[in-house]
Order: structure tokens, then C-alpha cells, then sequence
């Protein structure tokens, strides 16, 4: 209801029950997204747990290495459900897809229940990020299908805040909760999604592709507001809807139906949103965010802060809930272009800074009363990459494709950062050891200052336009 007021406010939307069906079913998607965050947020207390001489497992503390692989098997997991849910996506539908998504996570928690050694977590995780390469690739498709063009932006920035958010109840509920009984919270928010998620409709721009125009309508009226097939669409829905059963009217016979081919690709408009989706998602890894959120405690501790490492990693949570909700609320009315251009700037000078002054304490200089530039220019990277480098690039994304390559591209791309994400999570530490943490803090600012230019030269302002207008803006 405060999203609503929000945008009734500012952006002068009629309060309208259009509105309220698409936060409504926006909500039920990112249920799912929720419990990815957990499952992010369960491995900096656990594995700590798992090390010491009070294990919960029967075979005893594990090694370092096995906490290694539990926290980077996540994103091998993922790899392979990009494409898994990439592919259900187009021939079974947003819905039903992101629907299924819940039973790999279920069974990812119910094997940490039953966990008597390592080999059950290993299992568990692959399983979490499994089930979270289906939440990257689905909630941009179906979030951005359902959404109109005036809160387009701030629905598909709900996934990065929501994801966030689950991290903050994964990092609080695996801290302070028993080891055993910490997955009933994931296990809970799942039943409530599976119970909820399954009465929303599928997406109208899917069923429009699979020439059901029918149930397309149907769908498009749900998410419009208009329940009643006898209540007659404001002009500005009727319009709407023209332009999207244009967009496959041109398509002969069930062509729609068929495969991808090769012609797909063809329009420049598509090609170019393609490079500008593997670009921005690549550009998301290497800012740093989520290689660096694992030496936050120690970050903390080497400061002289007083947080113990739960603690530390809880104000680090909290941050990126900040950040996130701060690209909520500004997404739909600064625009992509300027939230992007401002967080990697920033991102990239509070790197810059933290990056001097690790420089300057490995060569032996005593900076003493300084101590706090790291763990605010920590903080500050948290905060200012979720506004926009790290929530924006899957719902630009899935603006900028058309409805039939979407779920192909997004997979792709999610796969991407899947991969680097494993190899920055597994390998960072010889990285370390090879350029020093001063080194690989300063690549990390280079690739913000690259995005930088990268968006203000080829990314189009999508804020508040139609597919139709966004293709003309890519062909230029």
C-alpha cells in the first residue's frame, strides 16, 4: 500500500486496482527471490559454525577447502538452472516455471534438516542455486510481462531488493537460530509462495506469442484490473494491448510457436540489446560487491570495529537493503541511465579509496586515526552499487529483448555471471596473493569507471517507454 501511495504521489498514477494486481502478483513472484537471499546469507555464519569444534554435523568440522566448495557449488548450481529454466520458460510458460522453481529450494533445506556430513550440504546448495538460476532468469520475464510502462522500472528493481532483504533474514536467521532449525524460515516463505503463485495467470506477451489471444486478454485484463469480461478497457489499456497483439500479428501461421531461428537475431535492435545485456551483467560481477561482502568481517575486525562477524555481516546486509530500496523508489523517476552512470561513479571512487589505503597499510604506513576509511568505504560500495549496478541490469534486460529471446537471452546471460561469480568466489583468495588485495580492489574501480562510459555512450533511456519505443531508440 506505501508503493502505491508512492507512485500515486509522485508519478500522479491513478490509484487503481491496475496498480494494485501488479505489486500483488510482482509480490508473489519475488517470494522465491526472498528465499535466495537466505540462501546467500546462510553461508557467512555457517560456514564459521561448520569449522569449529561445535559442528552440528556427525562427522565432524569441516575443512577449509570443503567451506570453499559449499560456497561456491551455489553458482555451479545456478549455471545449470539458467538454462534449465530458460528453457521451461519458453515452452511451459513464465508461470508454471516459476512455480517449480520452489521444489529444488524445498529439497535444498530439507537436506540440511537430515545433514549428518558435508557431502548432504554440497548436495543442498547445488540444489539452492539451482532453484536461484530459475529466480534471475523467471522474475525479470514475468515481472516485466505483466508490469505497464509507468512502474515497469521499480517492479523489476523489486528483485535485487528482495533478494537483500533475504540475505538480512539469511545472515539473521542462520546467526542467532540453531543450525537445525534455521531452514523452517526458507521452507515457510516457500509453502506461502507455492500457495499464492498459483493463482496468479500467465504472462499476456507469452500467451500472445503462442497465439492464444483469447487467453491473452483474459490475462491482460486480470493485471489491468479489469476482472469482468463485460467491463469495457480504458482507452489507454485497449491501446496497449493493440501494440502488443502487433507485435505478433506479423508472424505467419503458429511461427510463433516454433522454435528460435536464426532470422530471430537478425534486426539490429536485437543484436544490440544483447550487447548491452552481456555487457551489464558481466560489468555487475567484476564491481566487486559480491566478492568483496566475504572479507567484510574481517574488513570490520582489521578497522578496529567492535562487531563481531555476525554483527558485520548483518550492517553490511542492512546496507544493501538500503541501496536496494533506494533503486526502488528512484528507478521510475531519475531513469536507468542516470542511476546506472551514478552508482558505478560512485561505487568506483569508494573502491578507489579503499583501495589507497590498503595500498598504503601493506607498505607499512601507520595511518593512525584513519581506520575507519575502510569500513565506511566498504559500506558505501554496498550501498551504492545496489542502487543501480547490481539491481538494474536483469530488468533492463528484459526491456530491451523481445518477449520470444528473452528467456534464451536472459539464461545466457545469467549463465555468465553464474560462471564468473563461481570463478571470483573460488579463486579470489590466489588473486589476492598474486596482486595483493590493494591490486584487485583497484580492477575492481577500473571496471566501475568502464561502466561509466559504457552506459552514457550506448545505453538508451528506457523510463517509461513501449517496447516499440525502445526498439526505434536501439536503432539508432
Amino acid at each position: 500500500m506505501l508503493a502505491l501511495l508512492y507512485y500515486s504521489s509522485n508519478f500522479r498514477i491513478e490509484m487503481t486496482w491496475s496498480i494494485f494486481y501488479q505489486f500483488y502478483a510482482c509480490f508473489c513472484a519475488n517470494c522465491a527471490a526472498v528465499v535466495y537471499g537466505i540462501t546467500i546469507g546462510w553461508a557467512s555464519p555457517s560456514i564459521p559454525l561448520l569449522q569449529s569444534e561445535n559442528s552440528p554435523l556427525l562427522s565432524g568440522p569441516i575443512t577449509e577447502e570443503d567451506g570453499s566448495w559449499i560456497n561456491s557449488i551455489m553458482c555451479l548450481g545456478g549455471l545449470f538452472g539458467t538454462f534449465f529454466f530458460g528453457w521451461m520458460a519458453d515452452y511451459f510458460g513464465r508461470k508454471w516455471s516459476l512455480y517449480l522453481v520452489a521444489l529444488p529450494k524445498i529439497a535444498a533445506y530439507l537436506l540440511i534438516l537430515i545433514a549428518l556430513d558435508v557431502e548432504f550440504l554440497y548436495v543442498s546448495r547445488f540444489l539452492s542455486g539451482f532453484g536461484g538460476g530459475g529466480v534471475f532468469v523467471l522474475v525479470p520475464l514475468f515481472v516485466t510481462e505483466i508490469s505497464e510502462d509507468q512502474v515497469r522500472g521499480a517492479l523489476g528493481a523489486c528483485l535485487i531488493l528482495i533478494v537483500n532483504l533475504g540475505v538480512l533474514v539469511g545472515l539473521a536467521s542462520s546467526g542467532y537460530m540453531d543450525f537445525f532449525m534455521a531452514p523452517f524460515v526458507p521452507i515457510t516463505i516457500l509453502v506461502i509462495f507455492l500457495m499464492l503463485f498459483q493463482f496468479l495467470p500467465e504472462t499476456p506477451q507469452y500467451l500472445l506469442m503462442r497465439k492464444r489471444k483469447v487467453e491473452a486478454e483474459a490475462s491482460f485484463r486480470f493485471y489491468r484490473g479489469c476482472r469482468k469480461n463485460t467491463e469495457e478497457l480504458p482507452e489507454k489499456y485497449l491501446k496497449e494491448f493493440a501494440a502488443m497483439q502487433k507485435i505478433y500479428d506479423g508472424l505467419s501461421g503458429d511461427s510463433s510457436s516454433q522454435g528460435i531461428q536464426r532470422k530471430d537475431f537478425a534486426p539490429k535492435s536485437t543484436r544490440h540489446a544483447i550487447a548491452i545485456g552481456v555487457t551489464l551483467v558481466t560489468l555487475a560481477c567484476f564491481c566487486g560487491t559480491f566478492t568483496l561482502i566475504n572479507y567484510a568481517a574481517d574488513i570490520f575486525h582489521n578497522a578496529g570495529s567492535s562487531f563481531s562477524p555476525n554483527d558485520a555481516a548483518l550492517v553490511v546486509g542492512a546496507i544493501q537493503v538500503v541501496g536496494g530500496c533506494a533503486s526502488y523508489l528512484l528507478v521510475d523517476r531519475a531513469g536507468r541511465r542516470v542511476l546506472l552512470i551514478g552508482s558505478a561513479l560512485g561505487t568506483g571512487l569508494f573502491h578507489s579509496v579503499m583501495g589507497v589505503y590498503v595500498f598504503l597499510t601493506s607498505r607499512g604506513y601507520t595511518l593512525e586515526g584513519f581506520e575507519w576509511i575502510p569500513v565506511v568505504s566498504l559500506s558505501a560500495v554496498m550501498l551504492v552499487s545496489a542502487i543501480g549496478i547490481v539491481a538494474l541490469p536483469y530488468p533492463i534486460m528484459a526491456e530491451l529483448l523481445p518477449t520470444k529471446l528473452r528467456g534464451l537471452v536472459v539464461s545466457i546471460c545469467a549463465s555468465i555471471s553464474w560462471t564468473l561469480s563461481f570463478l571470483l568466489v573460488k579463486y579470489f583468495t590466489y588473486c589476492v596473493q598474486l596482486l595483493g588485495l590493494h591490486g584487485c580492489i583497484g580492477f575492481f574501480a577500473v571496471c566501475c569507471f568502464f561502466e561509466v562510459f559504457f552506459v552514457a555512450v550506448v545505453l538508451p533511456e528506457t523510463k517509461g517507454k513501449s517496447y516499440e519505443e525502445i526498439v526505434k531508440l536501439l536503432c539508432r
